[in-house]
């Protein structure tokens, strides 16, 4: 059986591991020269990247594999630069460089044929920059990891056509360079504009703009002297999950008190930026940033209320009526705003009943179309805390046991109400997100991780592991730092080296605030 992996960036990186170590072929198909995808330096503007000046939300501890953790000297959140190596050593030290056609673009995906039980065959069309002419390879499974930022969404600005400084969207931002000496507007407030605005402050824009339609949750990687992550422990996710069941939404109401409270314990907020009233931590994601408020507080950004029109080639008006902002030449205007998912294609097979209004199929555990189990997304998935790598690591274990053989699935029916009712719960404003404590539950229990035979206070099992010798360890494994390495600690997954690993997360020293960034 073969399976075609459609961009390597985190998700299909270590789904292709997952692929091979469960006894499929898989041939991954990558655009750029490397793996590590959004991390990935690219001076292309067409390209989506991270800048030089990004860093990971959550800590190291969540920003990797259960097997495989950054070193040691790794930053507590890790850099661009530390991410884009340890994507590097996970492919060497599994060996997946043979499996991967770098610098090829996939064309095509079509569907040859159907057979009983969902099976089918699929013509994979793709161009290497090396070759002539477009190639065909035919497979069996096709897993789509393309990413949720390929596309640019660009608003739409009266009278842009009239500005004579640089329009660009953040896709397109590579360096804060080429804005030195210019003033700069910086629409959008998510923690791209924080990025996008840190460097343009540090390379010496004269003056920058943040234009912002609604208030902005704002919190720091710190609070408390921990990393933020420190306070998603299992067992507080367990609880909210388990009242979540009994009354929706009340973890909706937790994280909206908890992010306030994180927010305005760890700034003093200016009414002038307009940040309040903070959105909802659902459907407005909070903005995750150690600089965004400093750079307000020194003055080097100033708060501005959306742009309402161009009004001259050298100036804009905002929607609050304030006075009209000049920015002579040379000078800039930045657009920014959040990249709407939308893959470079979409598959040319029908998905029968299962297109959502956004036009993104409807999945099972956002993963499977129901009626065509031989093809699965990744466009569409979990938000949290858990971090995109350990979710990514978890799925595709199970995804690798459906597809093995080793994992039974449930009806077809049963799936379709199950992708029905994960629809009708989403209130996030990412289309298609499902979850994310009850599916990762769901993940590990099939893929054989054995978290709920460890660590469930209704399993026999679990008891008498505690009752063992467990009793701190189970309590550290509960309460303490979260690790990706709990899915590795037991079951057909386990790896050696799970248990050192949660230790280590666990000493004080790797999961509170350098004392290099001041207290």
């Amino acid at each position: 059986m073969l399976v075609a992996v459609i961009g390597l960036g985190s998700v299909g990186m270590v789904s292709l591991k997952n692929f091979l170590e469960e006894g499929l072929e898989v041939v991954g198909f990558e655009k750029g020269g490397q793996v590590g995808g959004l991390w990935v330096r690219n001076e292309d503007e067409s390209v989506t990247c991270a800048l030089r000046e990004t860093r990971a939300n959550w800590s190291k501890h969540r920003m990797c594999t259960g097997d495989f953790p950054h070193l040691d000297s790794t930053s507590l959140h890790p850099t661009q630069q530390e991410l884009v190596a340890w994507h590097q050593r996970y492919a060497e030290n599994f060996n997946l460089m043979p499996h991967i056609k770098f610098n090829t673009t996939v064309l095509s995906v079509d569907l040859l044929e159907e057979a009983g039980d969902n099976a089918a065959r699929y013509e994979v069309t793709f161009f290497n920059k090396d070759s002539q002419t477009p190639q065909v390879l035919v497979v069996d499974k096709v897993f789509i990891s393309t990413g949720l930022h390929s596309k640019p969404f660009v608003p739409e600005v009266p009278g842009i056509e009239k500005f004579e400084g640089v329009v660009k969207h953040s896709q397109g931002f590579k360096s804060g360079a080429p804005f030195k000496g210019k003033r700069c507007i910086v629409i959008g407030s998510r923690s791209s504009a924080s990025d996008v605005c840190e460097a343009l402050t540090r390379e010496g824009a004269s003056s920058v703009y943040l234009s912002h339609r609604a208030g902005v949750m704002v919190i720091p990687r710190f609070w408390g002297g921990r990393t933020l992550d420190y306070y998603f422990s299992r067992r507080a996710s367990n609880v909210l999950d388990a009242l979540d069941s009994l009354r929706p939404y009340t973890s909706r109401w937790f994280m909206n008190g908890l992010g306030y409270l994180m927010s305005t314990t760890s700034f003093k907020l200016d009414p002038k930026w307009a940040l309040k009233p903070f959105p909802d931590v659902v459907s407005g994601v909070p903005t995750i940033s150690d600089s965004i408020i400093p750079l307000l507080e020194s003055g080097q950004i100033t708060s501005v209320s959306i742009i309402a029109s161009i009004s001259s080639p050298n100036s804009v008006t905002l929607s609050d009526g304030s006075a009209t902002k000049e920015l002579n030449p040379p000078s800039s205007l930045h657009q920014l705003s959040l990249a709407r998912m939308a893959p470079p294609f979409f598959v040319d097979v029908q998905i029968q009943d299962g297109i959502e209004s956004d036009g993104f199929p409807m999945l099972y555990k956002g993963a499977l179309p129901p009626s065509l189990l031989s093809l699965a997304m990744s466009i569409q998935g979990l938000l949290g805390p858990e971090g995109i790598i350990v979710i990514s690591d978890v799925k595709s274990m199970w995804l690798a046991g459906v597809w093995s053989g080793k994992v039974t699935l449930a009806s077809e029916e049963e799936m379709w109400k199950d992708a029905m009712k994960d629809k009708a719960c989403n209130i996030n404003p990412y289309p298609g997100h499902i979850p994310l404590g009850p599916s990762m539950t769901f993940f590990a229990r099939e893929a054989g991780c054995e978290i709920e035979e460890h660590l469930s206070w209704t399993s026999f099992s679990a008891w008498k592991w505690w009752l063992s010798g467990n009793v701190k360890f189970s309590s550290l494994l509960l309460d303490g730092m979260a690790s990706a390495s709990v899915y590795r600690l037991w079951g057909r997954h386990r790896w050696e080296g799970a248990r050192e690993t949660i230790e280590k997360a666990n000493e004080r020293e790797n999961y509170s605030r350098p004392k290099s960034l001041g207290s």
